[in-house]
């Protein structure tokens, strides 16, 4: 845990818990299921039915994908987790609805100043890397799914 101490402008003391690690995937999280884990150091918001591309609603995988990813950050929007507490966020992003995980991404990123990253696999990795281009938000390279090494992820946040 992180925490440090600032001085406000009134001259008063102010504890800043910057804790929770966020991991928002329209996939499945190896080892967690969506909710709070590690005594409220990590938070999952992901899709445990498994693959999203399989999962969601639409005719084709990328509108399966997009579906969940959709339903996925609104249950995020809503208040789950207050973005004072958010140490960083994790933000997996494979071949469907990339576009989708990497606006999400960014909208994070800029709302909260908070560090982003993009869990990526290799599909179209080119365009990725140039829709990240001056975001500040950096990509850590997966496999496809991005199931394991978020799961890592989670792992490496309440250890």
């Amino acid at each position: 845990m992180t925490t440090t101490t600032t001085t406000t402008k009134e001259g008063t003391m102010r504890k800043n818990n910057d804790r929770t690690t966020v991991l928002i995937s329209y996939n499945r999280v190896e080892g967690f299921e969506s909710g709070w884990h590690g005594q409220k150091r990590l938070f999952v918001c992901a899709n445990d039915a498994g693959r999203g591309s399989n999962t969601g609603e639409g005719w084709s995988d990328n509108e399966r994908a997009g579906s969940v990813m959709h339903s996925i950050s609104g249950q995020y929007y809503h208040g789950a987790v207050p973005v004072k507490s958010v140490k960083e966020y994790f933000v997996y992003a494979g071949l469907y609805a990339f576009e989708q995980a990497i606006h999400i991404a960014r909208s994070l990123r800029k709302a909260s100043g908070k560090p982003t990253t993009l869990v990526a696999c290799h599909c179209r990795s080119a365009q990725k890397v140039d829709m990240l281009r001056l975001t500040g938000i950096r990509i850590i390279w997966s496999e496809c799914g991005g199931s394991r090494t978020m799961g890592e992820l989670g792992k490496k946040a309440i250890a």
